[in-house]
């Protein structure tokens, strides 16, 4: 029977997947249409129509879906999960043991030891660095921790429903640390979206509906990357100025009709890099991550263009220098500031604490925007291993997109499991 693409006709947001026989629009369960209006689509749901055909023999990735998987959307959304073993989390597996405490106290010292192990340079004219911990929060359970020299955080497992990340400011002319309660992980809902509109991630971009026929959704990996002051989802309704814009590519993992970014389900993962809109703003909530992020790093709080930004989001952007409440002219944004975001998991920052020096030593770990010698001799290693056809791809020394698709792609043909976007070089040599 025909493959159809089912949509909700009229919306900014489209939802696609492959359905078989009558319009699915005539059968919504009454949790199916809940779970559209959760999604933020509205009432109308007699709007749903077939709108668009696939493409007569589609790609590899427009493989049907069955029965089955089409029922579990409309009967109800699924549920999302973080990886039930710590290690198959993404970025996990290059540390030396997963035993240190949970409760830490989180100081510079320990952001500078993940950059030196890790071959991360921070630019010297900028004070400021922005600081994501995935799977951190502060043991006072407060959504905000102005600057100190240190903080107590506790390590917990993301949930892609609550707030379970810091997000903060590393202020280093002070070497002083302010945090703020966010999320660095992607909400449930874009996730149940995706897991069921992934087999038109290639379709899609030949269709007349282009990129907006899919809710997509990845989750970053950790590394260094670029952000500017900028505004977020401009031309739109709900634009945010003043939140910080990604610059350049970043490093991402998306999940194919699963609902757990667990790195051993090679078949069911995709690393990417590119220019994603992973965006730093607001969340526009006090209490769940759900509709907040298709993977964009968010922190508690709200802003509108009337009453500026509020919460733990308006202090965030004082502790940046920035100015409250934000510009709201173009102009604004003509010459803005620029900061490097470091991003790392909770379980990394609690073993550097404990061990220091240790955690340094010996260390020839490299990962996304890592720059220097050691990311040079990981390329060299890459281009004898025959994975990069185009050794002019690489940015000779740094950690770039390219150097990320072939370290994932020598992984995927070595049958590496857990896969991870970290590489310890003296462990590489020897695969």
């Amino acid at each position: 029977m025909n493959r159809r693409m089912l949509m909700l006709a009229g919306s900014s947001a489209l939802v696609g997947m492959c359905v078989r026989g009558q319009d699915a629009a005539a059968a919504l369960s009454p949790d199916a249409a809940r779970f559209l209006q959760e999604l933020g689509y509205g009432s109308d749901l007699g709007r749903l129509t077939n709108a668009y055909p696939v493409p007569a023999g589609g790609s590899p990735k427009c493989d049907p879906l069955t029965d089955s998987d089409v029922a579990a959307f409309f009967n109800g959304p699924p549920s999302v999960a973080w990886p039930t073993l710590e290690k198959n989390a993404p970025d996990y597996t290059h540390l030396p043991d997963l035993s240190c405490s949970n409760a830490f106290s989180l100081s510079a010292a320990a952001l500078r030891d993940i950059c030196s192990a890790n071959n991360l340079s921070l630019r010297e004219e900028e004070r400021y660095t922005v600081v994501g911990i995935r799977g951190c929060v502060l043991a006072s359970k407060a959504d905000t921790a102005l600057y100190a020299t240190a903080h107590a955080v506790e390590c917990v497992a993301p949930d892609h429903l609550s707030f379970k990340c810091l997000i903060g400011v590393w202020d280093r002319k002070e070497d002083t640390l302010a945090l703020f309660s966010g999320s660095t992980v992607p909400g449930a809902i874009y996730m149940r979206v995706y897991a069921r509109t992934w087999c038109f991630e290639e379709c899609s971009r030949t269709s007349r509906f282009g990129a907006s026929c899919r809710k997509r959704c990845n989750m970053m990996l950790t590394g260094l990357y670029n952000y500017k002051v900028g505004i977020h989802r401009q031309d739109t309704p709900d634009a945010q100025f003043g939140a910080l814009t990604e610059t350049g590519q970043q490093c991402i993992m998306r999940t194919i009709g699963k609902l757990s970014y667990d790195s051993t389900l090679s078949s069911s993962t995709l690393f990417e890099s590119d220019s994603v809109g992973n965006n730093i703003h607001a969340a526009q909530s006090d209490s769940s991550i759900g509709k907040s992020s298709a993977g964009c790093q968010v922190i508690k709080g709200h802003y509108s263009k009337k009453s500026g930004a509020s919460g733990a989001w308006q202090q965030f952007r004082i502790a940046l220098g920035l100015p409250d409440p934000p510009p709201i002219t173009m102009q604004a944004y003509q010459n803005v500031p620029k900061f490097q975001y470091l991003l790392v998991t909770g379980r990394e920052a609690a073993c550097a604490a404990a061990k220091g020096d240790a955690y340094v030593a010996k260390r020839s770990l490299v990962r996304p925007g890592s720059t220097g010698p050691e990311v040079e001799n990981l390329q060299k290693l890459l281009s004898k291993a025959s994975v990069a056809k185009k050794a002019l791809a690489f940015r000779q020394g740094v950690f770039d997109g390219a150097t990320f698709n072939a370290v994932m792609d020598f992984q995927n043909r070595k049958g590496i499991s857990p896969q991870s976007a970290v590489v310890d070089l003296q462990a590489f040599k020897n695969v």
